[in-house]
């Protein structure tokens, strides 16, 4: 990992099955000879927590993590104002099924692997908890914080879709006026099934999406 904590920004189903990954990761990254003293210590938390000694994860250990990392998502209390509409949906899906969280040691250093001191200091003030306390308190403060605009609620996701394809649907513009994709003699001499081809290749990123957050929501 690097010197400053991994951040993900994802969707609630996606995020239910990061944790082994972001622990594997993290166990990687403490191994590296110049490893910062915060992910080594991080390390160390962990693998205190999982009883690992040394070599790679055991299927026991992966199974403490998804659980720890089951527990810590149901809370719904994300460690960023950014991470926070990612967490909600999930308090009342997960927690009958978890309902005993990790230590608090170790959602810290869950939390260390989503955000920054800083975004998570944020978060915590924004919640009315300056200090580390009780992370059950009023977690809808933070989506009505007027200090957090609109789009930034918004999942990553939903930022990320609205983002690339707008910026797909400018390139392909440009692409189609200088390059003649279609090889017809320029855009004044694109006909009607030229432009159609090229309103598909621009929506496609939207399409993807869509289907994308169909299958989450119905499928998977």
């Amino acid at each position: 990992m690097p010197d400053k904590p991994f951040t993900f920004f994802e969707n609630s189903n996606m995020m239910l099955n990061m944790g082994v990954l972001f622990v594997t990761q993290l166990h990687e990254d403490s191994k590296r000879v110049e490893a910062p003293a915060r992910i080594v210590n991080n390390w160390k938390i962990m693998a205190n927590f999982l009883g690992h000694q040394e070599g790679e994860l055991q299927p026991e250990h992966i199974v403490k993590i998804e659980e720890a990392w089951s527990s810590y998502l149901a809370s719904g209390v994300a460690p960023s104002l950014e991470l926070q509409s990612v967490f909600s949906p999930l308090t009342q899906e997960r927690v009958r099924r978890s309902p005993k969280g990790p230590p608090p040691e170790i959602r810290e250093v869950f939390d260390r692997l989503l955000a920054t001191d800083e975004k998570i200091a944020e978060k915590r003030i924004a919640d009315g908890k300056p200090g580390r306390g009780n992370r059950r308190g009023n977690i809808n403060f933070s989506l009505t914080n007027p200090k957090v605009s609109w789009w930034r609620r918004q999942s990553a996701v939903f930022r990320f879709t609205v983002f690339s394809s707008g910026a797909w649907i400018s390139f392909m513009q440009v692409y189609a006026r200088i390059f003649d994709p279609f090889h017809v003699g320029g855009w004044d001499a694109m006909g009607d099934g030229e432009l159609m081809k090229l309103e598909v290749i621009s929506i496609a990123p939207i399409v993807i999406a869509a289907l994308y957050w169909a299958y989450g929501r119905w499928v998977r």
